[in-house]
C-alpha cells in the first residue's frame, strides 16, 4: 500500500529577481502561473490544533475543493 508523504521547505526570499534568475540559470521554467486560491483554517474551540503545530484546512483552487490535515512531522 502506498502512502502520501509531503515535504515542504519554506525559505524567506530577500531578492525575488535574483532567485528567478538563479532558477532560470539552473534550467527551471515556470510550470504553472499562479492562480487565486482560498484557504479556510479550522481548529478546536480551545485552539489546540494550532498550539500543537497542526491544522485542518479547506482549500478552493481552480474550482476544486481539497480538505487537508497537516501535523508535525516525526
Amino acid at each position: 500500500a502506498g502512502t502520501n508523504v509531503e515535504v515542504e521547505i519554506k525559505l524567506r526570499v530577500a531578492d525575488l529577481q535574483a532567485v528567478k534568475r538563479k532558477l532560470a540559470g539552473l534550467g527551471y521554467k515556470v510550470a504553472e502561473r499562479r492562480a487565486l486560491e482560498s484557504n479556510t483554517l479550522f481548529d478546536r474551540k480551545d485552539g489546540g490544533l494550532r498550539m500543537s503545530g497542526q491544522v485542518v484546512r479547506l482549500r478552493s483552487y481552480r474550482g476544486k475543493w481539497i480538505l487537508t490535515y497537516k501535523g508535525a512531522g516525526t
